[in-house]
């Protein structure tokens, strides 16, 4: 009679258990465009499919120097350059599916954090 009931009370576990994996598969993460005075940040797919038409989130290759430019869905814009091979190489990385966030110092891009993830919105 126990071990029935334990045999129960494992089944409902494991029951619980993929319940709540399941719950968390696909995990999708918004990233609309933000500026401030020192960053940039925001999905590319985000911006390309925002339904305020205004968000645009770029990388430019120059070859000798990489441009970001970046605009939020209230208009207000930021750009930064780089030469610094290290964050060109990281740029140059990202993908239509890419999370930035750029730290801004004047009008060069003082660190890059590129982020290729599922979980941001694909451009469509």
């Amino acid at each position: 009679m126990k071990l029935t009931s334990l045999a129960i009370k494992l089944f409902a576990s494991a029951v619980i258990c993929v319940a709540s994996v399941s719950a968390h598969a696909g995990y999708k993460q918004s990233g609309n465009v933000e500026v401030s005075s020192t960053t940039i940040k925001g999905a590319l797919g985000t911006a390309r499919n925002s339904s305020d038409s205004r968000q645009i989130l770029s990388i430019t290759d120059y070859g000798n120097f990489v441009s970001i430019f970046a605009k939020n869905s209230s208009g207000v814009i930021k750009t930064c350059n780089t030469t610094d091979q290290t964050r060109k190489e990281q740029l140059r990385g990202a993908t239509s599916d890419s999370y930035l966030i750029i730290s801004v110092s004047g009008s060069t891009c003082s660190s890059v954090y590129v982020d290729n993830s599922s979980k941001y919105e694909a451009k469509r």
